[in-house]
């Protein structure tokens, strides 16, 4: 949406190169853009499921769960690029991402939500910014989540706006849910994080976006040197912003009540840096194209 490219390469020489090959291609020529939504099981079956949720959290089962139900997406015009533009002109995002994974698959995404942004560090201390070090030198050092929960529409003009964002801050619900999910993720961080070093560095509060306003809080935790990389992924996926509280049983709940399996909705996308840092956008707002 800047009009800014950025090329990322191994060497000054690679980088050369891809800037080079961008200037000389063609530019690619956006195309109308036409999908079709379908349910892949009537919406009744979503409702019973909700009802069944309810009682399990009237009983003291769990306080909430995150249900979900899968609707079935096709692409009639346009490509994967096409919709991608498309779904960021309508909600732009700090995380949106088209994927091309391969001839038959993409990913397409605009997503809100930073699942994880985790930082390395050399075992011996020093700055790991070098390329030249083996990957296995390094681990996971300091880690973010920042989970949300709730949403107003911006509005109409900007007393309104102030009202909607005012509301959001001081709903009942809004508050207990987002409370619920920050010790969620607490826990789920202090599974690999030095004792005392879990906290949380800002919110929770309403954020302010060109579409939405989101109620949102920032949490970060340093590893213990004993947590491998595979530990601090175990340990923080899935999200609780989107399983539930307490997790495991909301997990457990979801896997009995819901139709299908999620695949990579309510996952994790994103890349890995050349000094083996990691940022994970939760694969929300996302949609998953077989054979275009």
């Amino acid at each position: 949406t800047e009009g800014r490219v950025f090329a990322v390469g191994a060497s000054k020489e690679h980088v050369t190169n891809l800037v080079l090959q961008i200037g000389l291609a063609p530019l690619a020529k956006s195309h109308p853009t036409r999908v079709e939504v379908a349910e892949a099981e009537p919406p009744a079956a979503h409702t019973d499921r909700i009802r069944v949720a309810k009682k399990l959290i009237a009983r003291g089962d769990l306080y909430q769960v995150n249900l979900a139900r899968r609707l079935r997406v096709t692409l009639v015009r346009g490509g994967p690029l096409d919709m991608y533009a498309c779904m960021s002109a309508a909600a732009p995002s700090p995380f949106g991402a088209c994927l091309q994974l391969g001839r038959d698959l993409s990913i397409v995404s605009t997503s809100p939500e930073l699942l994880l942004r985790a930082e390395t560090c050399a075992r011996d201390g020093r700055h790991c910014a070098s390329t030249n070090s083996s990957i296995n030198s390094y681990s996971f050092e300091r880690l973010y989540t920042c989970p949300i929960k709730g949403t107003r529409p911006r509005g109409a003009g900007a007393f309104e706006d102030r009202r909607l964002a005012i509301e959001l801050d001081e709903d009942l619900k809004e508050n207990a849910e987002l409370t619920m999910i920050i010790d969620v993720e607490r826990n789920d961080l202090g599974r690999v994080a030095k004792v005392g070093s879990v906290r949380v560095i800002r919110g929770p509060d309403v954020v302010t976006h060109r579409t939405v306003h989101h109620r949102e809080a920032l949490l970060t935790a340093y590893t213990k040197k004993s947590a491998s990389r595979r530990d601090v992924l175990e340990a923080m996926l899935p999200s609780g912003s989107v399983t539930g509280a307490p997790k495991v049983r909301a997990m457990e709940v979801i896997a009995n009540l819901e139709a299908h399996r999620r695949g990579l909705y309510t996952g994790g996308f994103g890349y890995m840096a050349y000094d083996s840092s990691m940022t994970l956008a939760m694969a929300i707002r996302t949609v998953v194209l077989q054979g275009s």
